[in-house]
């Protein structure tokens, strides 16, 4: 299934996005709810729910994604075609053994990549 995430635009709502790389400041927590509220790439500043703003880099942010199954149209991330086909997806993968090392942490990330848009999206394990 190819994949497209949804670029930033001023008002568009999503999430903030942690990484080892790249934290977040530290008050901002990670999947917090955010809106866009400017522009200025490579960084975006974002308003909280509680209306404080923040000044983040492009990839500390998160505003979804469209896919396109079995080569079809685009479908946006909360489409049930998209959703039957990611918790597919999650199953297949966690059927496969987990691997070890650096391998076994990049099993883990896609893992929990697929389960936080199913779980934003409304699922429930």
């Amino acid at each position: 299934m190819k994949v497209r995430t949804i670029p930033p635009t001023p008002g568009a709502k999503g999430w903030t996005r942690d990484s080892l790389l790249h934290p977040l400041p530290a008050g901002l927590p990670d999947r917090a709810p955010i809106t866009a509220a400017a522009l200025d790439m490579p960084h975006i500043v974002v308003r909280d729910g509680n209306g404080q703003e923040w000044k983040l880099l492009h990839w500390q942010v998160d505003f979804g994604a469209w896919y396109a199954p079995d080569a079809e149209n685009w479908l946006h991330e909360s489409q049930p075609r998209v959703l039957d086909a990611l918790q597919g997806s999650l199953a297949r993968h966690e059927a496969r053994p987990r691997p070890g090392g650096l391998t076994g942490a990049a099993y883990d990330a896609y893992a929990k990549s697929l389960r936080w848009i199913l779980e934003r999206n409304g699922w429930k394990p």
